[in-house]
């Protein structure tokens, strides 16, 4: 656990974000991340800013669009690489806007 929180989350100010892992130590990335809303909230502003946090590149550049926007093979709709497209325009947001869905509701 130790590289995430070093190379990531004591660079945005996140303290007690948990990464939860399979029985062999992986880090499960596609979900079952464990913060406070703040934490998400910033993570949320690292991707708006496209990896860039306080002038310091944290992410690769065009880390963002790449994660926005479906791979090869992806066919349920909505679908992205990390993050999800938002669904039948049910919020007033511009079209291009994508969020962090998890369980019991919570989006970033």
């Amino acid at each position: 656990m130790s590289y995430p929180q070093r190379r990531l989350f004591d660079r945005l100010g996140i303290r007690r974000f948990v990464l939860e892992t399979d029985p062999y130590g992986n880090f499960l990335l596609q979900g079952y991340g464990l913060g406070t809303a703040r934490d998400w909230l910033r993570l949320g502003l690292l991707y708006q800013q496209d990896g860039l946090w306080n002038g310091e590149r944290l992410l690769p550049e065009g880390w963002s669009n790449f994660v926005a926007h479906a791979g090869a093979g992806m066919v349920r709709a909505g679908l992205r690489r990390h993050v999800l497209a938002q669904p039948d325009a049910q919020w007033p947001v511009p079209e291009d806007a994508y969020y962090m869905a998890g369980s019991g509701g919570q989006i970033t």
